[in-house]
């Protein structure tokens, strides 16, 4: 996950083909602000403050889009929506349309600390700079090793503490947690026996019923960490996806957890090599 910056976007490209580059969402909202309060965009000033926050607004429903099909309708409105101020139809049209997959749900897919932002690691650079190098430029290696392996190490361990105690909120954890007891709910209702185990292409996946629509059935696949429900396209971790994981703890052989499939798919081909 990164800004906007293109030149940086195309190194990763050439290094790293084959990875999905996400847009940190704080930044791309920080830039279309930017670029709004500027006089070329036709809606800057104090008289257009509801029309900027209006064109906010659309560009979060954007976000939201959880297929590429939705995305185009979406952005097709959003250009019909705003046709009186063409300005803002091109710098949409030109900066975000062509890589709606980069910043919006459905090229999301992925599980990063339900996190939609880089800013956690920015501080830590920040923190890693101006804290524990004290600002000096030009560190030698050795010193940067010593840095995180002493102060860097000791400090979040005491950070760990302070929250493990209470004393220090821990989002990920609390979230984590509403979303176990969520599986765990599942669980003991027996929603075992309504899920469907399918074999596609040697990967275990499954059919698991949604809890609160009858007509409704997720497809889940542990080993890509994918759930088709609202929270799993989003690439958050979901109750479904947490589910299955205390099925295969306490059934392995019934419900393969990522690990047995990622081995058995590493046996499977390394058998296949040696015939070769």
């Amino acid at each position: 996950m990164v800004d906007k910056d293109f030149a940086e976007i195309n190194a990763l490209q050439k290094v790293f083909p084959e990875s999905a580059i996400l847009l940190c969402w704080y930044h791309v909202l920080q830039a279309v602000n930017r670029w709004l309060s500027k006089s070329e965009s036709g809606v800057h000033g104090l008289s257009n403050t509801q029309k900027r926050n209006e064109i906010i607004s659309f560009f979060c429903k954007l976000k939201a889009c959880t297929s590429e099909d939705d995305f185009k309708a979406t952005s097709a409105e959003f250009c019909q929506t705003f046709k009186q101020y063409p300005l803002v139809c091109q710098y949409f049209q030109k900066h975000w349309e062509g890589i709606g997959h980069m910043w919006c749900d459905y090229g999301r897919r992925f599980s990063h600390a339900r996190s939609e932002t880089n800013n956690v690691i920015e501080r830590f650079f920040h923190r890693l700079k101006y804290q524990f190098l004290s600002g000096y430029k030009n560190r030698r290696l050795d010193d940067l090793i010593e840095v995180l392996l002493g102060k860097a190490d000791d400090y979040f361990s005491v950070i760990k503490t302070l929250q493990d105690v209470g004393r220090m909120k821990n989002r990920f954890a609390d979230t984590l947690s509403q979303v176990s007891d969520s599986a765990s709910r599942l669980m003991e209702s027996g929603w075992a026996l309504k899920i469907t185990v399918k074999n596609s292409h040697g990967v275990n996946a499954y059919q698991v019923p949604s809890e609160s629509r009858e007509d409704m059935v997720y497809d889940v696949c542990p080993v890509e960490s994918y759930c088709n429900c609202t929270y799993g396209l989003r690439g958050l971790l979901c109750k479904h996806l947490v589910l299955l994981a205390k099925l295969a703890e306490a059934d392995n052989d019934i419900y393969p957890n990522m690990e047995t499939d990622l081995g058995k798919n590493c046996s499977e081909r390394k058998a296949l090599l040696c015939t070769l």
